[in-house]
């Protein structure tokens, strides 16, 4: 399979599991829009990404295999 290349937020197709299960890579951005970033992840048995905050954008996680741990905070604005 080809690697998936982000062409910004032009309409895009692509199989995302088939992507996801050949991506080798630790992180690598199938595509972006204003408000979701589509990024494939490898992310080693043991591995952690760390805290990320995105408030500007919608969240979507997908595990394609083995486990993981999601840790959600909502945050209100004032206003």
């Amino acid at each position: 399979m080809d690697r998936i290349k982000d062409i910004g937020p032009q309409p895009q197709a692509f199989d995302i599991e088939a992507a996801t299960k050949a991506n080798t890579n630790y992180r690598s951005v199938a595509w972006s829009g204003r408000y979701l970033q589509v990024t494939l992840m490898s992310i080693p048995v043991g591995g952690d990404i760390g805290l990320e905050a995105h408030p500007e954008t919608d969240q979507f996680l997908r595990l394609d295999a083995g486990q993981g741990r999601a840790a959600e905070a909502l945050r209100r604005r004032a206003g």
